[in-house]
C-alpha cells in the first residue's frame, strides 16, 4: 500500500467510522497514479493531500462511492495551489483565469470591469489574509474547479454592480464560455437549448426542500465553507459537505429527466450536452439563488 493510501486509509476510519472500507486502499492508489500522472509537474506530498483530500469526504454508507463523485485532479490542483506550488499557479492562470474573463464577459463586457473582478476573484481563491482563509479552501471537488471559481466571481460581480440586479442568465453564461471555434449552427442549437435547461434548472431547484436550497444559498452566494456550516448547524464537516453534495445530485438527476424527457435526448446526447453545461448551470444556479429564502435567523454571516 503507498503512504498516500495509508494516510488516507487512517484518515477515512477517524472521519468514516461507519463507511464501508472495502476496495479503498486500491481506490486510493489509484487515485495518486491519476493526479501523478495527469499533473506530472506538480510535487506530489502524500500526507498533506491525503488531509485535504480526505476533508472533502462527504460521509456515505460507501466512502468508495463518495470518492467517484469528487473531482479529484481539480482537487489537486487546488491543493498544489493552496501550497504555494509554482507550477500550481501557472496551471490555474493558464486554465482557470481565462474561464473566469469569459464568463464575466458575459455579464459586462467592459475591459475594466473584467480585469478589476477578475483581479479580485484570483486574490480571494490564492490569498489568504488575517481571518480568512484563501478561497479555494472552501473547493469541496464536487464540480468543476473552474465552476467554483466562476461562481466567486458572480459573487464579486454583485458586488462591483451593487446598486444594479445583476440578472445571470445561462445564456448570458455560455455566451462567455462559448469556444471560440464554435460554428454557426452549433452556437443556434446551444441558444435554442438554453430556455429549456433554465426552466427546468428552475423547477429543479423548486424540487428541493428549503434546507436544501439554503444550504446551496449559503453555499454559493454567501461563499460559506463546509466548515462554517457545520457550525451553524452542529454537525460534523463531512454531514455538511454530505448535504451540499446530495442536494446538488438530486437537483441535476432532477433536471437530466426533465431535459431527457422534453427535449428526447438520448444518453449519449445528454452526457454530450451536460458537459458544455455543467459550469453554466452551477453559475446560474448561484444567480438564480440570489433572491432564494432569507437565511435562518441563528445564521451570523460576519462571524469567523
Amino acid at each position: 500500500m503507498s503512504s498516500f493510501a495509508e494516510h488516507c486509509s487512517t484518515l477515512t476510519r477517524r472521519s468514516h467510522p461507519n463507511a464501508g472500507q472495502a476496495g479503498l486502499a486500491k481506490a486510493f492508489e489509484s487515485i495518486e497514479q491519476q493526479v501523478r500522472a495527469e499533473r506530472s509537474a506538480l510535487t506530489f506530498d502524500a500526507e498533506d493531500f491525503a488531509k485535504f483530500y480526505c476533508e472533502r469526504l462527504p460521509d456515505s454508507p460507501s466512502t468508495v462511492e463518495a470518492l467517484a463523485g469528487l473531482r479529484t485532479v481539480d482537487l489537486y490542483l487546488a491543493w498544489a495551489c493552496l501550497a504555494r506550488q509554482p507550477a500550481a499557479i501557472s496551471a490555474f492562470e493558464e486554465e482557470v483565469m481565462p474561464l473566469v474573463r469569459r464568463a464575466m464577459g458575459g455579464v459586462d463586457s467592459a475591459p475594466g470591469f473584467i480585469d478589476e473582478v477578475s483581479s479580485a476573484v484570483r486574490s480571494k481563491l490564492l490569498v489568504a489574509t488575517p481571518g480568512r482563509a484563501a478561497g479555494l479552501n472552501g473547493y469541496l471537488g464536487q464540480g468543476p474547479l473552474a465552476s467554483f471559481a466562476m461562481v466567486v466571481a458572480m459573487r464579486e460581480a454583485v458586488d462591483h454592480k451593487r446598486h444594479v440586479r445583476l440578472e445571470v442568465t445561462l445564456d448570458q453564461v455560455m455566451h462567455g464560455l462559448r469556444d471560440p471555434g464554435e460554428g454557426v449552427e452549433s452556437l443556434a442549437a446551444r441558444r435554442e437549448m438554453t430556455p429549456h435547461v433554465q426552466r427546468a434548472l428552475g423547477e429543479a431547484l423548486a424540487s428541493l426542500t428549503p434546507r436544501q436550497r439554503t444550504l446551496l444559498r449559503l453555499h454559493l452566494v454567501k461563499g460559506l465553507s463546509a466548515d462554517r456550516l457545520a457550525r451553524i448547524y452542529e454537525v460534523h464537516r463531512a454531514t455538511t459537505t454530505r448535504w451540499i453534495s446530495d442536494a446538488r445530485a438530486q437537483l441535476l438527476e432532477q433536471l437530466t429527466q426533465t431535459l431527457q424527457t422534453r427535449l428526447k435526448l438520448g444518453e449519449l446526447s445528454w452526457i454530450s450536452l451536460k458537459q458544455k453545461l455543467v459550469a453554466g448551470v452551477d453559475i446560474t444556479l448561484s444567480g438564480m439563488l440570489l433572491d432564494a429564502e432569507s437565511v435562518p435567523a441563528a445564521v451570523d454571516l460576519d462571524s469567523k
